[in-house]
């Protein structure tokens, strides 16, 4: 292999690509050489396009570094284009190094297009062009490879339940949902070493990634290969939708894939602005890429006729010289001026934002969630405002949203449920403890003040389970007497809970003491919801010193603790001057306003800036506004939201 760096011939036009072909490993040295050839997308000879992960492609270890991460997409090994050298990751020179061991003859290798090879990566233009047209390139191969990476000492085992659970019957499928997991496994066969190797196979690097979505969209026929295996689609989807239900850490990646990609097939045209909130749980090195991994799959609005829509890629250029600040503002302007207003209320965080500059009403796009913050997405069920369409105007400053908007109510006061700079020794174990006491406190000020305490403890419940939804029947409450009661279990369960997942047990228990003392003092709060927190803490000890499993005798079946602190991290409880209760942002402050926006499922608080102008502090949940019922046309405003 001659010592100079391969040197790309630039590109006579736009609708042309590279291929890489006649891929062989060479006897004397073992280097992996091949040519690289220029061809039209019209018409384009059958090529086989590659998706895979620049970096590792294993799943990262909690003590992973940033450091330890770029250096698994460092450019350090090199094949030979032309008898010139041309730096690849170690994970895609694995794949050339496999594919070159087939056995085919030399002559009778397939083309292949591979972004990191068939692209000049140190071309910006180049590389903006490309991406542009990346759609075309994934939908006119005849096929698409998933490189998953070489085999781990657990690959063998994932495949073979993959493989079981593509094959098991429907049957068993449609009731694992109401039985353990094991015991499903236990019908199909294999022990709980498969179990492990299943979520493993799914933590790998290529299911996190943004750009594997258009990948799988655009695909003709999708093959993936895993070490010297090949697996079955049909069956990584099936086992994803089996895992998700037991384990939806490991396979949440996998499952939001197949959903986008059954979701694209029923709906052609999904738009821009409801599928950019599901990128925000995959990764992308690139910011800039939150956006353009979308374009070539998604709808938005013409930029001069609204009410046609045409492929997002047509409309909007990707461009990497410009700075991601436009990219994020020019892009969410553009969702909005078609009406959808769906990303004000998608992302989790306000002005938390890793990226600044930018204006308040537009999401921090590169904001890496995981499924610890799926409540992004789960706030469809709400209908703040009814059914009513969006009003949008245009406005030549591109970094002011104007709209129409109802103000509802002001926030009058407001509880952390984290105190801020906590040094708690448990503060997991305590989370949710501080959580009763902002209900509750919020509780009292009410109660003392203008409502009574059958209506503040149903609504209190409400805010806990989202206004009831996904709650089981049994504590679908709406009279104040079940309400009461069920308040009362519900705070017991939470200090159990505190109890039993404490690693110092009587630290959690002096400060379940002095908790409950605190809230004991305020208006005699605790007769009002029938609880003695000093009883109880002294009935669970009781219960712990006999040897009882507090986990099994507190389960709630209602609403899981897992699933409160879940909800409620980062977050702030607050009451209204209209003795509403709900919880937003940590960010906002007595005296924020809470509007109701039309096109938006759930109300916002917005802190005035000037008369007419506001800030945005994000979404917000509050008591009896959900379903519309505080919803009015005849009050609305015109606003401006910077």
């Amino acid at each position: 292999m001659s010592a100079e760096p391969y040197a790309y011939t630039p590109l006579p036009g736009s609708n042309f690509v590279r291929l890489l072909t006649n891929i062989y490993r060479r006897n004397e040295d073992n280097a992996i050489c091949a040519k690289l050839v220029t061809v039209s997308l019209y018409p384009t000879p059958p090529y086989i396009a590659l998706s895979y992960t620049w970096g590792s492609p294993y799943p990262r270890s909690p003590n992973e570094s940033p450091a330890d991460v770029a250096a698994s997409s460092n450019t350090s090994h090199h094949i030979s284009i032309d008898d010139q050298k041309l730096p690849v990751t170690q994970n895609l020179l694995d794949y050339l190094t496999l594919h070159a061991s087939s056995g085919m003859a030399e002559d009778d290798t397939p083309d292949f297009w591979i972004d990191a090879i068939c692209i000049n990566q140190k071309d910006l233009t180049e590389k903006s062009i490309h991406v542009s047209r990346m759609h075309l390139i994934y939908k006119q191969a005849f096929a698409v490879v998933v490189w998953l990476g070489p085999a781990d000492e657990y690959t063998a085992d994932a495949i073979e339940l993959i493989n079981r659970i593509g094959d098991a019957s429907a049957e068993i499928l449609a009731n694992s949902a109401s039985h353990a997991p094991k015991m499903i496994i236990g019908k199909l066969g294999p022990f709980d070493r498969h179990w492990k190797a299943l979520k493993l196979f799914f933590l790998r690097q290529w299911f996190q990634r943004a750009w594997v979505i258009q990948e799988i969209v655009l695909a003709t026929e999708v093959y993936v290969i895993v070490g010297n295996s090949e697996v079955a689609w049909e069956a990584i989807v099936r086992s994803a939708d089996f895992l998700s239900r037991h384990e939806t850490g490991a396979a949440w990646h996998a499952k939001l894939l197949s959903t986008l990609s059954a979701l694209s097939s029923d709906t052609p045209g999904l738009h821009l602005g409801y599928v950019l909130p599901y990128l925000q749980y995959f990764d992308c090195e690139n910011p800039r890429d939150k956006v353009y991994s979308a374009l070539g799959w998604t709808m938005v609005g013409k930029a001069k006729q609204r009410e046609s829509f045409e492929l997002s890629a047509n409309v909007i250029s990707a461009d990497y010289d410009s700075s991601v600040v436009d990219i994020y503002v020019k892009t969410v302007k553009h969702v909005c001026e078609d009406q959808n207003l769906s990303l004000l209320t998608s992302y989790r965080h306000s002005r938390s934002k890793f990226i600044n500059q930018l204006p308040s009403w537009v999401p921090d796009l590169s904001h890496r969630a995981t499924y610890m913050d799926i409540d992004g997405l789960s706030w469809s069920h709400f209908k703040a405002t009814l059914t009513d369409g969006s009003t949008v105007f245009t406005n030549p400053n591109v970094r002011l949203l104007e709209t129409l908007g109802q103000k509802i109510d002001t926030i009058s006061h407001v509880e952390l449920t984290i105190p801020p700079n906590n040094t708690n020794p448990v503060t997991e174990s305590v989370k949710i403890l501080h959580l009763v006491r902002a209900l509750l406190v919020l509780a009292s000020r009410i109660i003392t003040a203008e409502r009574g305490p059958g209506p503040v403890l149903l609504a209190l419940w409400m805010v806990l389970t989202n206004g009831g939804y996904g709650v089981d029947k049994a504590y679908q409450v709406t009279p104040e007497r079940e309400a009461k009661e069920i308040v009362r279990q519900w705070i017991e369960r939470a200090i159990a809970t505190g109890l039993v997942e404490g690693n110092e047990q009587d630290t959690v228990a002096r400060f379940c003491l002095g908790l409950i003392n605190d809230l004991q003092l305020r208006a005699g709060l605790h007769n009002d919801v029938g609880f003695s927190g000093e009883e109880a803490i002294k009935d669970i000890a009781s219960r712990m010193a006999a040897g009882e499993t507090l986990k099994d005798t507190y389960e709630d079946r209602g609403i899981t603790l897992l699933g409160l602190r879940q909800r409620f991290n980062e977050q702030a409880l607050f009451c209204t001057a209209l003795g509403r209760i709900g919880f937003g942002f940590p960010d906002i402050s007595p005296n924020d306003t809470n509007w109701l926006i039309p096109g938006v499922s759930m109300p916002l608080i917005l802190r005035e800036t000037e008369r007419g102008h506001f800030f945005s502090l994000g979404r917000c949940f509050i008591d009896g506004v959900m379903k519309g019922e505080a919803f009015s046309r005849e009050h609305m405003a015109r606003i401006i939201i910077e």
